[in-house]
C-alpha cells in the first residue's frame, strides 16, 4: 500500500490524469462509439515497430550517426527535423 501512495505522489501528471478522466467519465456521457479503434490498433504497431527498432540497435546507430556529423546543437536540432520531415513524406 505504501508503494501505491508513493508512486501516485511521484507521478503528478499520471495522478492527475487519473483524476480528472475519473471526473470525465462520472459527470460526462461516456459511449463505446466515441473511441476509435482505427487509432488505438494504428498506434499499437507503431509503438510495436519502433519497439522494435529500439531493440534492434537501430535507432542508436542512427542517433550516434546524427551526433557524429553535425557540428553543433543547432545542426543537429536542423538534421532531426529534416529527417523527421522526410519519414513523415512516406
Amino acid at each position: 500500500m505504501k508503494q501505491v501512495i508513493k508512486f501516485f505522489r511521484e507521478d503528478l501528471l499520471f495522478s492527475f490524469s487519473l483524476l480528472l478522466a475519473i471526473i470525465a467519465i462520472i459527470f460526462g456521457r461516456f459511449s463505446i462509439q466515441d473511441i476509435n479503434f482505427k487509432v488505438i490498433v494504428t498506434l499499437a504497431g507503431l509503438m510495436l515497430v519502433i519497439s522494435g527498432l529500439d531493440m534492434s540497435g537501430i535507432l542508436s546507430y542512427f542517433g550516434q550517426f546524427l551526433v557524429k556529423k553535425s557540428f553543433s546543437f543547432r545542426q543537429l536540432l536542423r538534421y532531426i527535423v529534416l529527417l523527421s520531415f522526410l519519414v513523415q513524406c512516406f
